[in-house]
């Protein structure tokens, strides 16, 4: 993917905070009610919508507060809708298209691959896949360790490969993060696909996240959290962007 989607400015020095592709397509945000997180997966909707076409862009939306039901409805007009859920009985038929989409991606030797077709991805065709979950305890409680759980598709795929078009934006509460990052499912996969973290607001008492790098959660303002590469444990303060709703003036 040759476009940037950017996430915030900079509190240092007022830069624009852009995703970026390598080592991770993907991205955690974590934080207490209110505190930005739909707001944030808003404004990326938003960013892909300005810069890519339906073809070359497909959306599916998880969530169980639909707080972005009207995005989803004007998606679904524009064509940009692979799938939607809004409770827990349609997740695995969202996450099967999810699948449907980005498993034949996979490379095979016996489709004649190349080494320049690895580093231009030439190898597979379609559109970008932008799968928002909002709030993921909602929707899989726990990180849902059990049998038959819906998401564990996308969980393999996220721990696969990271240059076959798919884009994961997840969000999930503060509390808890700390015990939970080495045991709930989700929270590992987007741990060793190295999606970067952003840190809204959240309980101090959570205490260190990961340990011996002293990042903690803070009382933030809503919109502002803290971006922390996983594989540095490199972190910087960054104000993301107030997206209203598409039905907000």
């Amino acid at each position: 993917m040759d476009k940037k989607l950017p996430i915030g400015v900079s509190t240092q020095d007022l830069r624009i905070v852009e995703l970026v592709e390598q080592p991770s397509p993907h991205l955690m945000a974590l934080g207490a009610p209110s505190s930005g997180r739909t707001s944030l997966l808003r404004g990326l909707i938003n960013s892909v919508v300005n810069q890519f076409t339906p073809e070359q862009a497909q959306f599916v939306i998880i969530e169980s507060k639909y707080g972005l039901l009207t995005e989803q409805q004007e998606l679904a007009k524009r064509g940009y809708l692979l799938a939607y859920s809004g409770d827990k009985t349609s997740v695995a038929d969202a996450i099967e298209k999810v699948a449907a989409t980005i498993t034949p991606r996979q490379p095979k030797l016996d489709d004649e691959l190349t080494a320049a077709a690895i580093r231009n991805r030439s190898w597979w065709s379609g559109p970008e896949l932008f799968v928002i979950i909002d709030d993921i305890n909602l929707v899989a409680p726990g990180g849902a360790m059990m049998m038959n759980n819906p998401l564990e598709p996308l969980y393999t795929l996220l721990e696969g490969r990271s240059d076959l078009g798919l884009h994961a934006y997840i969000t999930g509460p503060a509390q808890g993060f700390g015990g939970a990052r080495m045991s709930n499912r989700a929270y590992k996969a987007l741990e060793a696909a190295q999606a970067p973290v952003l840190l809204f607001s959240g309980p101090i008492a959570e205490g260190v996240l990961w340990p011996g790098t002293g990042i903690k959660f803070a009382s933030r303002r809503p919109g502002l959290a803290m971006l922390v590469n996983p594989t540095t444990m490199s972190n910087e303060v960054i104000q993301t962007p107030h997206a209203r709703p598409w039905d907000d003036g």
